[in-house]
């Protein structure tokens, strides 16, 4: 199965923005509710994207 979204993930984890990373987790959402089957690359990726946005949000909570 193609990795239709690796090269998205890992851009959205090296160049890391707080909104358009939570745009790609919807549309990842959406996809799997779709019924995509995600690679096991894939989605490991996913979750150091999640992890990098619950750090995120943890972080700037706590300056705030």
């Amino acid at each position: 199965m193609a990795a239709k979204y690796k090269d998205r993930i890992k851009t959205a984890l090296e160049y890391f923005e707080l909104d358009a990373a939570e745009r790609l987790v919807d549309e990842l959402i959406a996809a799997e509710e779709a019924g995509y089957q995600f690679t096991a690359q894939e989605d490991r990726l996913w979750d150091r994207l999640w992890t990098c946005i619950e750090r995120y949000r943890y972080t700037s909570a706590t300056l705030d």
